[in-house]
């Protein structure tokens, strides 16, 4: 748990006492000023707009827009056609002409997230905006300038992508010149009691319970839990709580099993390669919610088609799954 008192450090809604955070804030402030692209790395739920947002917050293009797009959440054609617009008549549906995301984005940020999901075909259109800070509408024939400063995240190992032939090598080469790495909440227990308090005070009001503590059992299985889906699994499992608990007090019954087993189940987190702590924690979730991956997803902070990808990925059968009450 963090000392209470140590400060507290708030950076554009980044909190944290954590050394490691610490230097992450100390490299969003030296790149900030500057007009370079940068390569936000972090698992899912860990920040990674917030930091977009702390270097657009702190840089010279703070007064003109923050655009953020997630490439995991639309098809190729989709994501091409918000990216960089159509010409009316261009496809069947196109009734107008649309101003692509990097218009819009004009004297500011683009922050484009889950950037390993994006197709081949617009990986090449991105390459020549970096390069050229221009691009043509879709079935357009005017070359449009924009002055846009570029950031990208991902969760995956891009260089490992490369080599599969998957992400195209000059792109990343052109993305990962500045890179900000954000440690999981794992590798940073220190800052989860002060992220519960951050939670509570956020979703009290809603929840009419604007004074609630945490037990210090609860507060345990919360500190010794992984959280693969770091800080917004963190804020789901409160919220949760909130709800469910009925005085004005959290306690550990009110967490989810998956928590409450983590309690007594500590051995296992640190003995298995990280892939393998991702899958069982999928598996747990999608036990908790009975299958339904609609829910899973939110409660995992990821897009349906890459819930999709992982279940095939990691081998699992959703027939084969027990469902117990949470």
């Amino acid at each position: 748990m963090s000392n209470q008192n140590e400060k507290v450090l708030d950076y554009s809604g980044l909190l944290s006492v954590n050394r490691k955070m610490k230097s992450t804030f100390h490299m969003i402030g030296k790149i900030a000023p500057t007009n370079s692209t940068v390569l936000i790395l972090g698992e899912t739920g860990s920040g990674k707009e917030l930091v977009a947002k702390a270097i657009h917050e702190r840089s010279p293009r703070s007064g003109g827009p923050f655009i953020a797009i997630n490439c995991a959440t639309l098809s190729e054609n989709l994501l091409e056609s918000e990216l960089f617009g159509h010409e009316r008549g261009s496809f069947t549906g196109a009734v107008a002409r649309k101003h692509g995301l990097l218009e819009v984005a004009d004297k500011g940020t683009l922050f484009l997230d889950e950037i390993a999901e994006m197709h081949p075909v617009v990986q090449t259109k991105l390459l020549r905006a970096l390069e050229t800070r221009s691009f043509m509408r879709i079935g357009g024939t005017e070359t449009i300038h924009v002055d846009v400063r570029f950031l990208i995240a991902c969760q995956s190992d891009l260089k490992n992508l490369v080599t599969r032939g998957i992400f195209r090598s000059d792109l990343y080469f052109r993305l990962s010149t500045i890179t900000i790495s954000i440690p999981p909440l794992r590798e940073r227990r220190d800052d989860v009691s002060v992220l519960v308090q951050h939670a509570l005070e956020k979703f009290g009001p809603e929840s009419k319970k604007e004074k609630v503590t945490v037990e210090d059992r609860a507060m345990e299985a919360l500190v010794t839990y992984d959280w693969p889906g770091n800080v917004r699994e963190l804020e789901n499992v409160i919220e949760r709580a909130l709800v469910l608990s009925r005085g004005m007090e959290i306690l550990v019954k009110d967490l989810p099993r998956r928590i409450r087993k983590a309690e007594v189940e500590v051995e296992w987190s640190g003995l298995l390669p990280l892939e393998e702590v991702k899958r069982m924690h999928i598996l747990r979730v999608l036990q908790e919610v009975r299958g339904n991956k609609s829910q899973a997803s939110k409660i995992l902070g990821i897009g349906r088609k890459t819930l999709y990808r992982k279940i095939e990925e990691y081998g699992i059968d959703l027939k084969k799954l027990s469902f117990e009450e949470a």
